[in-house]
This record gives structure tokens, C-alpha cells and sequence, in this order.
């Protein structure tokens, strides 16, 4: 999930502040236990809601897991809970001095809204008029417009009624979008920060076969009818509205909230939306696409990937903070390179394959887009960019390029401009032989990324040669590095010189 640099210094205290913060909203939709007769066994979560064995069995069959395994669940992470409907929410909440701002604010708010009302009559809990919000039109991107499968990140602003928010005390009506201006059109800086996002969240999806949009998409692709309908996705609310965080996530410091499992779910029609709180990030791009990439995991079966206890529990984190330059996606997202991730780092509280589950609830890996070898390969032209994506740790991608005589080439590969998850290792060999060149620059043990792109430059002769990009790791997975599991994602290729066959 998201963080600060002050988490580091106080994460113990996080750990408290959590589970105090969802206690608040806990105690509102706390269940009763069973009555008389009934099965003479509940659940305290981790968080202190009461579950009646009845609901842990309903939660359960929601998201087609053992009922032990969500017992584990919800007795291990302070951020669960269970819905009044029997789904399961995860409440993210973010620990910083943005907390304490946000706090700030909806006390401000609330007072503004009681003047409001005193004056009016009206009510302090209506939410802002859709006719404001309606003239709101972010800028129009899609990552993969053919995909059947949708991420609809919506700036806008929304009206939501008849979900399963709704069902635990969200008012129906019409909540703002990203707003930071206050004005009634998206400006330069609100257009620039949504392709921010925009390409953040799509890198962080690029190995999977979903369109990550802002473009409203029709309703029939976000909702599933039948195991047989194959055009289904969710819906990523990004909010500037308080009132959606108090009513779905319990007051300030949530940065967002969704509903586990539920994509590629047909009984999940009214809980396909998932929130994003832009009070709790300072409206930051960097730190909103890490909360909707998080969220829209849990939908898609994610658990958070966090650090197990010593005696008691001591020591333990529902989000792993990272190590060197590296965190995975459902930990927190401090570090300057987040990844999906199988838990490879040092005592995980869960053993997690980011990629299997996202692939098993409705996501699936893309198709490779160009061959792992000589024969077929894709021609690379002098001075002309190609483009392509690493989907799994095992894809390679080889290119070909001609050469008409002797004289320098150079060759560069960059991965995504934004919010990189790949980190490429480049190589270069001529047709027919077995000698290659290699450029894979280290990454750094702390600081900012860096290391994740390569070149290739020297004198070559005449000839055909082969041009192969592999994702790669760096230092050790468990303790200053990551492994070539998550390094995953878009990338462009290169080549240049005289020589070079056009």
C-alpha cells in the first residue's frame, strides 16, 4: 500500500494506528453473534469486528475459499472486514503527514457543511451536484482498447447507487472526481496528472490481457452476466470526497478500499467499484496510481504481502515496506521500484504469486508479442522505434537487424517512461555464431532506480544480427534486490547507424 518516508521510522506505531482507525467504522457494522442454537462459534478479526460463523461460511463461499483460509485472513490483517452482504473489504489506509492534514480538513469541511445547512435546510450528507461534477472530462487513454477485459480508472467524478457500498451505508448520490483547482474543467496540471496515473497503473498492468481506461467504457463491460461472457471488468473510483471515504473506508488516513475476488465474479455485479481517496495522497499521481494498482489487486484475489511476527506477533507488518530500491505492489509502495511479487523477500507473512492469481481471477498473461528466438524474428529499421512488453519472467523477446557494411551501431533499450516494473538486460550476437555482447547495468541497493535500461554500442560488421531483451533481477530477492520475477513490462528498442539496413 502506500507510505511515506515517516513510516519507516514509526511502524510499529502504523501497525496500532490501523487497527484503531478501522475500529471506528467496525463498531458501526459490527455483527451480532449467533443466537441461541446456532453453531456456538464466532470470529474476532484482527481489526475487532465479531463474525458470526454463519457469515465467515457466507464470506467464504463469496470468494470460493476454504473457510479456514478466510478465518486466517480476517484474524491476521487489521485491514479486513467483512461487508454486511458477507464481502470482504479491504480498508488501506496511509500512514502519513497526510493523515494528519486530511484529518484537518474534514473537520473544516464538516463545519462547512453544518453552516451550509443551518442557512439552507438542506442536508450536511448530500454530496456535490452532478451537474458540477458532469462538465469534468479528463483526457482520453486506453492501454489496450481490444482487451475484453476492463480497469476503468474514472477522474470524473461518479454517481453510485444500488452497490454493495450502498448495501453498508453509502448514500446514494454523486461524489466528486480529482479536483485540484477547484475548477469546472480538468486543467493542463489535473490533464497531466490523469496521464500520470494513467501510465503508472497501465505499466503495473502491462503483462496481463486487461485495458486499463479512463475512457467511460459501456456497461456491459464491467459487468458479467454468465461464465460465458467474456467482456467484464471494475470500476476505480478516484474521489476527492470525504464523505465516500467516511462511509466506505471510516474517516481519515483510508487511501482506498475494494472488494477481494470479485472481477471475474458473475454474482458481483453491485460490488465492481473500488475507491481512491485523493485527500490521503495530497492528490500526488505517483502515490494515487500506486493505491488503484493495489486495489484493483484485491479485486482481482490479491492479499497484502506483509512480514510475519515473532512471539505473539511482534514484529509484524500487513504491508512489507520494501527493501533497497524495491517493494512489491500489495506491500507499500515507498520504494521507487514496485513490482508483483511471490514473496520472495525475507519472512513473508504469506506465500503469494501475484501473477498465477491475477491470471486465475480473470486477468490473463498476453500474448507473446514477438518470438523467443531467431526464427520469425521481428526486423529492427535504423533510427525507428519498436515497442514490446516482457510478460513473464521466462519471455525473451529476439530481434533482428542487417547490417550492409562495416561500421559503428549502437542499440537502446528503454522501459517505460513512467513507473518502470522492468528491468531489461539487452544482448547482441551475430547469425551463426555463439559469441554475444551483454548490457545489463547494475541497479543500486538504495536510492532511486536506475540500472533498468541497456545499450549496446560498438563497430560491427557486415551481417545479420540478433537482438534478444530478457527481464532481469539484481542483488538478493530475500534482502537488497528482486529477482526476474516481477520484472515485467512495456519497453522500447532502438538501433542506429550508417550501416544499418533500413
Amino acid at each position: 500500500m502506500v507510505s511515506s518516508p515517516s513510516q519507516l521510522s514509526r511502524r510499529t506505531g502504523a501497525v496500532c494506528a490501523t487497527a484503531a482507525l478501522a475500529l471506528t467504522l467496525l463498531a458501526a457494522l459490527a455483527l451480532d453473534a449467533p443466537a441461541t442454537g446456532a453453531k456456538p462459534e464466532a470470529l474476532e478479526t484482527a481489526a475487532g469486528q465479531r463474525v458470526s460463523a454463519e457469515r465467515l461460511q457466507a464470506a467464504a463461499e463469496l470468494v470460493r475459499r476454504d473457510v479456514e483460509d478466510i478465518r486466517r485472513l480476517l484474524t491476521s490483517d487489521p485491514t479486513t472486514r467483512v461487508l454486511a452482504n458477507g464481502r470482504i473489504a479491504y480498508a488501506d489506509f496511509e500512514h502519513s503527514s497526510a493523515t494528519a492534514r486530511a484529518a484537518e480538513r474534514e473537520a473544516e469541511h464538516a463545519a462547512e457543511r453544518q453552516a451550509a445547512a443551518t442557512r439552507t435546510g438542506t442536508s450536511t450528507s448530500t454530496p456535490p451536484a452532478a451537474g458540477r461534477i458532469a462538465a469534468r472530462t479528463p483526457i482520453a487513454l486506453s492501454s489496450r482498447p481490444s482487451s475484453p477485459r476492463t480497469l476503468y480508472l474514472d477522474f470524473d467524478g461518479e454517481r453510485v447507487c444500488d452497490t454493495e457500498w450502498n448495501d453498508s451505508g453509502l448514500a446514494c448520490g454523486t461524489y466528486a472526481g480529482y479536483d485540484t483547482d477547484g475548477s469546472p474543467s480538468f486543467s493542463a496540471g489535473e490533464q497531466r496528472a490523469v496521464r500520470q496515473v494513467w501510465e503508472r497503473v497501465a505499466e503495473d498492468y502491462a503483462p496481463f490481457n486487461i485495458n486499463v481506461t479512463t475512457v467511460v467504457p459501456r456497461a456491459s463491460d464491467l459487468s458479467r452476466t454468465s461464465t460465458s461472457d467474456q467482456r467484464y471488468g471494475v470500476h476505480a473510483v478516484v474521489t476527492s470526497s470525504d464523505e465516500a471515504r467516511n462511509a466506505t473506508c471510516g474517516g481519515p488516513g483510508c487511501a482506498g478500499v475494494a472488494l477481494l475476488g470479485v472481477f471475474p465474479r458473475t454474482d458481483a455485479n453491485h460490488a465492481r467499484v473500488l475507491w481512491a481517496f485523493t485527500n490521503e495522497v495530497d492528490d500526488s499521481p505517483r502515490l494515487l496510481a500506486d493505491v488503484l494498482s493495489h486495489e484493483a489487486g484485491h479485486t482481482l484475489g490479491l492479499e497484502h504481502q506483509g512480514t510475519a511476527g515473532g512471539l505473539l506477533g511482534i514484529g509484524a507488518e500487513e504491508y512489507y515496506a520494501g527493501h533497497g530500491i524495491w517493494a512489491p505492489i500489495m506491500g507499500s509502495s515507498l520504494r521507487h521500484l514496485t513490482q508483483w511479487s511471490a514473496s520472495e523477500y525475507a519472512n513473508p507473512s504469506r506465500v503469494q504469486d501475484d501473477v498465477a492469481v491475477i491470471a486465475q481471477h480473470g486477468a490473463p498473461a498476453i500474448r507473446d508479442d514477438h518470438p523467443a528466438g531467431p526464427r520469425g524474428a521481428d526486423r529492427v529499421r535504423r533510427a525507428r522505434t519498436t515497442g514490446g512488453v516482457i510478460g513473464t519472467r521466462t519471455d525473451r523477446d529476439v530481434f533482428k537487424l542487417v547490417t550492409t557494411c562495416r561500421a559503428p551501431v549502437r542499440a537502446t533499450l528503454k522501459p517505460a517512461a513512467s513507473g518502470p516494473n522492468l528491468d531489461a538486460a539487452l544482448t547482441l550476437r551475430k547469425a551463426g555464431r555463439s559469441a554475444r555482447v551483454t548490457s545489463n547495468p547494475p541497479s543500486p541497493t538504495s536510492g532511486t532506480a536506475s540500472g533498468l535500461s541497456a545499450s549496446i554500442s560498438g563497430t560491427r560488421g557486415k551481417g545479420t544480427w540478433y537482438l534478444s531483451v530478457d527481464g532481469v533481477g539484481a542483488g538478493a530477492p530475500a534482502t537488497t534486490g528482486y529477482s526476474d520475477y516481477g520484472s515485467l513490462g512495456r519497453y522500447t528498442l532502438r538501433v542506429t547507424g550508417r550501416c544499418v539496413k533500413r
